[in-house]
């Protein structure tokens, strides 16, 4: 009855659960599998919540900007995986042709003492452009400090 009660108290974050991987295979308190409840039902708030950022965690908002050719354009914010890098190659909503990643930039703003991400931005360039420019960098001799 005790166990009940607290299902109840508690029914949004329930609803909020997403099922773990593999389903509830360890009960742990010898229940019957007639009286199975959902999945995240047996789980503290605090766990569930470490669950959705798992889950969830992984993708994360940008802000695309074409920057070659000039002129540079926005294109928007697009959620992302949080590994996007360098030579990923990306499809915006609304077109059809890829881009290349160029650029990952990060700009912070000082709170409270502490710097915070405000904006993580992609900066992007149509396939033929990325190579056309990476040939160039190629072409052009890098300085060595000696």
């Amino acid at each position: 009855a005790s166990r009940q009660l607290a299902v109840r108290q508690r029914p949004s974050v329930a609803r909020l659960a997403a099922s773990p991987p593999g389903g509830n295979a360890k009960s742990g308190d010898g229940s019957s599998s007639s009286s199975k409840r959902p999945a995240g039902m047996d789980k503290p708030w605090w766990q569930i919540e470490e669950e959705m950022d798992r889950l969830v965690g992984p993708r994360m908002p940008f802000r695309v900007e074409r920057v070659s050719p000039p002129p540079a354009e926005s294109l928007g914010y697009q959620l992302f995986d949080s590994k996007t890098s360098r030579g990923d190659v990306i499809k915006m909503k609304g077109s059809e042709s890829p881009f290349v990643v160029s650029k990952v930039r990060y700009l912070y703003d000082l709170v409270n003492g502490r710097y915070r991400i405000r904006t993580k931005v992609l900066e992007v360039q149509t396939p033929r452009r990325f190579q056309i420019n990476e040939q160039l960098e190629g072409m052009v001799p890098r300085e060595t400090a000696e």
